[in-house]
Order: C-alpha cells, then sequence, then structure tokens
C-alpha cells in the first residue's frame, strides 16, 4: 500500500481536530497566570511562559503552556548548564528551523501539527497492511479521539516522536534497514523514549542465519545512536556527557519498580475522586489504568511487535518516577501508544458501539484540553 492512500481521510480527521481544539480554546480559555511551578527557579524566563488570556489568538497559541515554554526556549536560545539539558534536541532543531518563517511558539505549532497529519498518514498505511484496508479508517480516527491525543496539535514533541515511531515500524515491515535506523534515531532524539524501540525492532528483524541477524542486531541497537550523539556533544562542548542523565533530577524521577508507582498512582486517583481534590491525579490513574489494560488485552490480539513495543514505553516511564507524583505526564507520554487504538478497534466489532466510544474520548479530550489552555495540571 501507497502512504499517500490514506492522505484524504487523515486530512479530513486531522482538520476536525484541529478546528475543535481551535474552538475549544477560543471559548474557553480565560484570564489566568500561569502555574507557580512554571515560573519558579530554574524555569523559562519571560517571554517564554506566558499568562493565558482571552481572545480569538488561542486559536494558534492557546496550547503554548508547560513544556511548550522549555522548547522555545532551547529552540532560540540554545542549551544551558541547567534543566535544558533534559530535553532532546530534535524537536527543538525542527523548531529553530521553522522559527525565521512563523517566529517561535507559531513555529514549534507548526512543525507538531504538520507531523500529526503525516503521522496519521502513516497510521493508516500501517494498520491497513497489519490489520487490514477495513480497519484503517477506524484506527484513525479512534486513535485522533484519544483523550491525551491533544498533545499532538501542542507545541510539544509528541507529534514528531509518533511520526518518526511509526516511520521505523513502517519501513521495518517493508525490511529496509537504513531507513528503519534513521527513523529510530530519529526518534531516540526527538525523545529519550525513542530506546524503548529497541525490544519491538529485535524481535521485527530478527532471523535465523547470521547475516540477518547482525543486520537485526544494528538495527535494533540503532536508537543508541541518537542517546550517544547527544551525550557526545554535551561531553565535548559543555564537557559534561552526563548532563542530561543529571537534569532529570529537577523533575525529581528517581529509579523505581514499575509496578509500585502504578500501584501508588491509582490509589491515589481512587482518593483524589472520592475527596474531590486534585483531580489532575485521578486523571492520571484512569488514562494509565486504561493504557495498562489495553496492553493487556492486545496481547495475541495484535502482532506481538506492536505489543513489546507498548510495553517497554509503558513500563520505562513507571521504572523512574517521582514519588509525589507516581503517575506524572504518564497521560502525555503514553498518548504515542498506536497499538491501543489497534486493540479496541479489533475489540469493538459493531461500529455503534465503536462510533459511541470515539465520541466519549473525542468530548473528553476536549475537556482536558481546556483544563491544559488554563494552565491546569494536565501534561
Amino acid at each position: 500500500m501507497r502512504l499517500r492512500e490514506g492522505l484524504p481521510f487523515c486530512a479530513i480527521v486531522f482538520v476536525i481536530a484541529r478546528i475543535a481544539i481551535s474552538l475549544t480554546a477560543v471559548l474557553t480559555v480565560s484570564n489566568h497566570t500561569p502555574d507557580p511551578s512554571a515560573v519558579g527557579p530554574g524555569t523559562p524566563p519571560a517571554p517564554f511562559t506566558v499568562a493565558a488570556t482571552s481572545g480569538l489568538h488561542n486559536a494558534i497559541d492557546g496550547m503554548n503552556r508547560w513544556d511548550a515554554a522549555w522548547f522555545t526556549y532551547i529552540a532560540e536560545d540554545g542549551y544551558g548548564s541547567d534543566q535544558r539539558a533534559a530535553f532532546m534536541p530534535g524537536y527543538p532543531m525542527l523548531v529553530r528551523a521553522f522559527t525565521p518563517v512563523f517566529g517561535g511558539p507559531a513555529a514549534g505549532t507548526f512543525v507538531s501539527n504538520a507531523c500529526y497529519l503525516l503521522a496519521l498518514v502513516v497510521l493508516f498505511a500501517l494498520t491497513a497492511e497489519e490489520l487490514g484496508r477495513a480497519r484503517a479508517r477506524p484506527v484513525v480516527a479512534f486513535f485522533a479521539a484519544m483523550p491525551a491525543s491533544f498533545f499532538f496539535l501542542a507545541p510539544y514533541s509528541e507529534a514528531p516522536f509518533l511520526l518518526a515511531t511509526l516511520l521505523a515500524f513502517w519501513w521495518s515491515r517493508a525490511r529496509r534497514p537504513v531507513p528503519t535506523a534513521i527513523a529510530a534515531i530519529a526518534a531516540a532524539l526527538i525523545r529519550v523514549l525513542g530506546v524503548t524501540l529497541i525490544p519491538a525492532l529485535a524481535v521485527l528483524w530478527w532471523r535465523k542465519d547470521g547475516r540477518a541477524r547482525a543486520t537485526a542486531l544494528a538495527v535494533a541497537l540503532s536508537p543508541l545512536l541518537g542517546l550517544a550523539a547527544y551525550g557526545a556533544w554535551w561531553g565535548v562542548v559543555k564537557g559534561d556527557a552526563l548532563a542530561p542523565v543529571s537534569a532529570q533530577a529537577y523533575w525529581h524521577r528517581t529509579p523505581s519498580v514499575p509496578m509500585v508507582p502504578f500501584i501508588r498512582g491509582i490509589g491515589l486517583g481512587v482518593v483524589a475522586l472520592v475527596d474531590r481534590t486534585h483531580p489532575w491525579l485521578a486523571v492520571d490513574a484512569a488514562i494509565t489504568l486504561a493504557v495498562v489494560v489495553s496492553a493487556i488485552w492486545m496481547v495475541r490480539r495484535i502482532p506481538a511487535p506492536y505489543s513489546v513495543y507498548t510495553w517497554t514505553a509503558l513500563l520505562v516511564p513507571l521504572a523512574s518516577a517521582p514519588d509525589f507524583h507516581p503517575l506524572y505526564s504518564l497521560p502525555r507520554l503514553t498518548c504515542v501508544l498506536f497499538p491501543v487504538a489497534w486493540t479496541w478497534v479489533v475489540i469493538l466489532r459493531h461500529r455503534t458501539a465503536l462510533a459511541i466510544t470515539i465520541a466519549v474520548m473525542a468530548a473528553s479530550q476536549l475537556a482536558l484540553a481546556a483544563v491544559f489552555m488554563q494552565w491546569g495540571w494536565i501534561f
């Protein structure tokens, strides 16, 4: 199947999603100062972190919240010997390339939106090849409606990371080692979670003969080249190759056994729901639990490499969770897990059930986006 075959439908889904988010922004965003944690010591200086204000401008820049300031800060000011080292360079480099055309925050929005549209096109084609053409459209619609998918339209790195990941799988299926490795390296340069591709690529590329095994090993380990290149740059230019690792302490990430933060996070979510306090903890718990349940159900329902990828990408963030907020950023970090959409489209065989599920998810996505755009703790 050719990639462009899904472009018309994907473009319609993208336009609907973009218009829905923009209308939500214009109708719901009011004057609101940034959360204190976003303007404290060590955070991006003004004018990178800005207050929310009502108006039509929110149709374009209403999602310039939280980490969007960090990405714009790095794109315009580069890296300093501080917390910026925790952010991989791939997305800021893309933003910087388009800044002369669109300006800082707008460049980030353009890059993310363009990558999201392309990612939907690749998702359509990959779904058609793996699950059949009849499921390609429902999967794209389901994925675009998932509660945290609004991050793909924000000036965040999730959309380019999703695109690089999907291309790695697409070219793996076509048995093209060089493009696959390039896509995997790009994924790691955009987000450190690019390393979660390693087990899935190993499964996809492994063959019995010696030459094929050597190719499989090289392709599977290619994401490490992206991390190594970033660390080497810090070592040569800044004199501290471990700065990206050290910077993680700013976000209080510490090694943990994945099951521990998961159980604690679900417990805190239940308490938040009962006490009607800290609602973001309930949101984190609900979305994370849904992803875990989906990961369990997808075993033997979809091809093994994609299940392996989902589990790896889920367990790695849980293995470095902050004590005070166990499911910190899990909705955003797991929104790229497209096999979740595959699983539910396979399970929900009746069109009515699928349509109702998509509608409910889309409504919840817009509600979460509205909270996010008001500097709410949905990130």
